[in-house]
């Protein structure tokens, strides 16, 4: 039975574990929040597309930012100021009233003078809470919140200040502890729209104190999109209202990505001892769309799981480079496999691309609605080689395709969808151990 090397889509969080080359990125990050003033605050966006690796970086720059902290010589010497990196994640609650209940509960945890935490407790908390129920429409989420303050002895309000002057206080307040707080709020875009909006909201109207840097992690349409619907400005304008500095995960090597799909594809080979790999074709398949599925860790995670899924059985039964090209638009093209599936009866007629022309141009209009791969399809099935005009050709004669289990072999085409041998099936297997 072979052995089922699954591969699991957690963020790394070591410098060890870097695959993509980003520690150095991380560390001039780091470098960089470090060297921000410690009277100013400061809210930074980290962009990217879901499974780019956004957390994956995030833990790298906090172990560098800890890193740096420690090697600083004269540290000893700076006993009151210090960083507190906190983590807030405003999605652990069901109850957005609580999100910023939330918020002060994770900043008193990261104090370690019991004189500050008694501070955030009273004074502070109790003065922001007057100053939100004033916001303009997010003043109503924090009405309900005035038994929370009953646990609360000290009043911070005296009399009828002007909330600009509650809020120039709080911030005096602020001023005077010791350190300077990181707070890092990942995974933004896994929000609903209206938590989305919410989150922003508050960082921009509330949560604007000095000694405070923000770093958001998201993904910036899925942001924009949720903001765009509710403003009088576009989301990204709006989002450039509250973000300084928008800064892109750093693009991926291609070659680090190849590289470590091919590490792990070349395992499965030879775990199922593929001995007749065609490296001419599959050299034409990679450039030809294949490579263009893998532009991130997450998906070459994804694909090679599902692989290892069907490995025993597949691999056994049918060509190599078709189930891999089949099971790749299986996982991020299922409409163009529909496609496929239902033009069986042109896609599996031998090579003659005149007598055939009409069928193919519809087969290859439908494709082109949905995906740009249609040349990828033509090192699968000869029907769509035209080779008149110096396109890919095969070599290989229908007899050595049917000995190979091909897809574009009748029979044996339904088995690459469901895994189902029909009557008198014979496979790759059993014709090489027969020949």
């Amino acid at each position: 039975m072979l052995k089922m090397d699954f591969l699991y889509d957690e963020p790394i969080k070591y410098a060890s574990e870097d695959l993509l080359n980003r520690t150095y990125f991380a560390n001039d990050f780091a470098l960089n929040l470090l060297s921000i003033p410690k009277e100013k605050n400061m809210t930074i966006s980290i962009n990217g597309e879901w499974g780019c690796g956004k957390t994956s970086l995030i833990n790298l720059i906090k172990n560098e930012l800890i890193n740096e902290l420690r090697n600083w010589k004269d540290i000893e010497d700076k006993p009151n100021y210090y960083y507190h990196i906190i983590n807030f994640a405003p999605w652990n609650t069901l109850d957005e009233n609580a999100i910023i209940n939330q918020f002060f509960k994770t900043l008193i945890s990261n104090f370690s003078e019991e004189k500050a935490k008694k501070l955030l407790k009273s004074d502070l908390y109790k003065g922001f809470i007057n100053i939100a129920k004033e916001i303009p429409k997010i003043g109503c989420i924090f009405k309900g919140m005035d038994s929370l303050l009953k646990k609360y002895s000290k009043s911070f309000l005296t009399g009828n200040e002007d909330l600009l002057e509650t809020k120039e206080k709080i911030n005096n307040k602020l001023l005077s502890l010791p350190g300077k707080f990181i707070v890092f709020i990942d995974d933004i875009d896994r929000l609903n729209k209206k938590e989305i909006k919410l989150l922003i909201q508050l960082i921009k109207a509330v949560f604007d104190f000095p000694n405070v840097i923000y770093i958001l992690s998201f993904d910036k349409k899925i942001v924009s999109d949720a903001l765009s619907e509710e403003q009088s400005v576009t989301g990204e304008e709006y989002l450039g209202k509250i973000i300084q500095l928008s800064v892109n995960v750093p693009q991926i090597e291609e070659n680090r990505l190849h590289n470590y799909l091919f590490s792990k594809l070349d395992k499965i080979l030879e775990n199922n001892n593929i001995e007749d790999f065609d490296s001419r074709r599959w050299g034409y398949i990679f450039n030809g769309g294949y490579g263009n599925y893998f532009k991130t860790l997450r998906n070459i995670n994804r694909y090679i799981n599902s692989i290892n899924l069907k490995q025993a059985r597949y691999l056994k039964v049918m060509d190599c480079l078709d189930f891999l090209v089949i099971e790749a638009i299986s996982l991020f093209e299922p409409n163009l496999l529909n496609i496929i599936r239902r033009n069986r009866e042109l896609l599996c007629k031998d090579s003659n691309y005149d007598e055939n022309k009409n069928g193919i141009d519809t087969f290859r209009s439908n494709v082109s609605d949905i995906s740009q791969n249609f040349k990828l399809l033509t090192y699968l099935f000869p029907i769509l080689q035209n080779n008149k005009f110096g396109s890919y050709s095969e070599n290989g004669k229908y007899s050595n395709r049917k000995i190979s289990c091909r897809i574009c072999i009748q029979e044996y085409f339904d088995f690459y969808f469901n895994g189902i041998l029909n009557n008198g099936f014979v496979s790759k297997m059993e014709i090489n151990n027969y020949l």
